[in-house]
């Protein structure tokens, strides 16, 4: 069996990876978290009228209504020059008894829609990396 060797010009590398990560690789992030934040709540939304793992906590519907999502950007404060950098996906719920319905009571079992949803994201969030990112590097 031959050996194979691979000569790699360092210098055309970095100036391809700094204009990679300067031009096309911040629309890429932004449209992976982004496409994270609808996964989060699609998931919390479709959990919430009960899965096989999951009851069922839908009487009113003003529990399920009542939620947001979204994008925060320049978390603690922080202006980036960037947008997505140190972008932090939002998930929000105003009901007083939000909590419950996520943790439990005595008399009632923890629902953990949220928990679940942001694991199920995460499986979102790396497919959607394993899309964006090729693509916006074919496009840099």
């Amino acid at each position: 069996m031959a050996g194979v060797s691979v000569r790699v010009n360092q210098e055309r590398l970095r100036a391809s990876l700094n204009a990679f990560i300067r031009g096309a690789a911040p629309a890429a992030v932004d449209r992976i978290v982004r496409r994270t934040a609808l996964a989060v709540g699609g998931e919390i939304v479709r959990s919430l009228n009960g899965t096989a793992e999951l009851p069922k906590r839908i009487d009113t519907g003003r529990y399920r209504a009542a939620w947001t999502f979204g994008v925060q950007q320049g978390v603690n404060g922080m202006r980036h020059a960037t947008p997505t950098v140190g972008a932090l996906v939002r998930v929000e719920n105003n009901v007083e008894y939000g909590a419950y319905v996520e943790y439990g009571t005595l008399r009632m079992r923890p629902g953990h829609h949220v928990v679940t949803a942001m694991l199920k994201a995460a499986v979102e969030m790396r497919r959607a990396a394993g899309l964006e990112i090729p693509r916006a590097w074919g496009a840099s």
